[in-house]
């Protein structure tokens, strides 16, 4: 019985193997450890060129997607002149559809000021301004390549001004990539800010990046950003503005690090300024301070927006995952009621042979019991191997056996039980089966059985 134990045991090991790996093939791929499906990320691939004007101090980045007949084309225009700028147009275009989107970003200054109403953030009618620097000489651009993939570029470029106190490091990627520990999607740009070593007028005082957003389109507030949808990254924050079905985000992480250390950013409510939107970001005092902000279009990733015939294929492909699953479930569920019932079986039917030790040796007769050929010291002493229990004997060297025991399970036999059993006049192959049967058991249920079989035989 105990072999048809350990059979069900093997069966049910295997069906857990079957189950996994059946639905572990419905698991996406991801080769290049980026947390993005392999086959989604082939999609959503973009081809990018760059065409730079030093002269102008601008630079412009095209972005296409790879693969598909229709036109799907992301523009980005970066000037930086007077001030930072980052206009953000998409144009998608089908057989009966066309869409438009153009909106901006524009960094314009650094604020220095007193929080007089002690809530963190600006507010031109109550806060105090200690000083307004801004953002208008730079540096010629500093564009870099790196390869992603194989056949995929990441695309950086680093605008400094003059004096070096603020820098914009900007980065678009060909495919899905992972950045200074960020996930940067093909349909967005990521920029990173960094002020170091700006020259405060006082020591309390904090900081706002004064920036313009602009469409012709009202920005909204809203709770949950795509990336954070999409599972690519946490504790976001952004501004939409949607035209054409179509919307365009400017969004940023909820902290920043200053001098080394994470802190909240919170962004002034917007107020307007020559028909524009503006807002402030705001950070505490420090001598250093990073953040990433990023801009792009959501909603048009291509597992989002699928064409026909692709849609036919997933929802094939949804129904024979559901089919499989159901399955895999209902097999597993066999197997595990097949286990426990063997296991059942097993306790029932071992409680029965002792039943049947009861009843059968005890009618032969305590007394007349005399012994039998080998002794059940000398059993046990075979049965002392990693299949069995372990009997320690009564010997000089017993705390050496027990140390070399490692993690193995222990019971104790007394002299009475091996006594008992060799008063009961058995086959040798009885007497091996009996013990190992009263191995499985416990101390007191096996003085509870020998009592009984004590009380029959007198």
């Amino acid at each position: 019985m105990i072999k048809k134990y350990h059979y069900f045991i093997g069966i049910f090991l295997l069906g857990v193997l079957i189950f996994n790996f059946g639905v572990g093939n419905t698991v996406s791929d991801d080769d290049d450890n980026d947390g993005v499906d392999d086959d989604f990320e082939e999609l959503n691939k973009r081809n990018i060129d760059v065409f730079i004007d030093d002269e102008n101090n601008e630079f412009t980045i095209n972005s296409s997607l790879r693969k598909g007949e229709k036109i799907d084309v992301i523009e980005i225009d970066v000037e930086y002149y007077d001030e930072l700028s980052v206009e953000f147009s998409y144009n998608s275009e089908n057989d009966s559809l066309e869409i438009e989107l153009e909106f901006s970003i524009v960094f314009v200054s650094i604020v220095e000021y007193n929080d007089t109403n002690e809530d963190r953030m600006y507010n031109e009618t109550d806060d105090v301004v200690v000083q307004n620097v801004d953002l208008d000489s730079f540096q010629d651009v500093n564009y870099t390549t790196e390869v992603i993939s194989t056949n995929s570029t990441l695309h950086y470029f680093i605008i400094n001004t003059t004096d070096g106190m603020f820098t914009a490091y900007l980065y678009v990627v060909e495919e899905f990539a992972i950045v200074n520990n960020s996930l940067i999607t093909p349909t967005q740009i990521k920029i990173d800010i960094e002020i170091n070593n700006f020259n405060y007028k006082n020591s309390s005082s904090r900081l706002a990046l004064k920036t313009e957003i602009e469409s012709d389109v009202d920005y909204e507030e809203e709770e949950q950003t795509e990336d954070e949808n999409y599972g690519f990254s946490t504790d976001e924050e952004w501004l939409t503005t949607t035209m054409n079905d179509t919307t365009g985000f400017f969004s940023w992480n909820k902290t920043a690090k200053i001098d080394g250390l994470t802190k909240n950013v919170l962004i002034s409510n917007k107020t307007i300024e020559n028909d524009y939107e503006i807002i402030y970001i705001n950070y505490p005092n420090g001598t250093h301070i990073y953040h990433d902000p990023k801009v792009g279009v959501a909603g048009v990733l291509k597992s989002v927006e699928l064409r026909q015939e692709d849609k036919k294929s997933e929802k094939s492909t949804i129904k024979s995952t559901l089919v499989l699953t159901i399955v895999y479930v209902l097999a597993a569920i066999l197997i595990i009621g097949g286990s426990i019932a063997a296991t059942s079986i097993y306790y029932y039917d071992r409680r029965k042979k002792s039943a049947k030790y009861f009843d059968y040796y005890g009618k032969k007769g305590f007394e007349e019991a005399i012994g039998s050929e080998r002794s059940s010291s000398s059993i046990l002493k075979d049965l002392n191997s990693k299949s069995y229990l372990i009997q320690i004997f009564k010997e000089e060297n017993a705390l050496e056996k027990i140390s070399e025991l490692n993690d193995m399970n222990l019971t104790a036999i007394s002299n009475d039980f091996m006594e008992i059993i060799d008063q009961f006049d058995w086959e040798e192959d009885d007497k091996e089966e009996f013990i190992k049967e009263m191995l499985a058991l416990t101390p007191k249920e096996r003085k509870a059985i020998l009592n009984e079989m004590k009380e029959k035989s007198w």
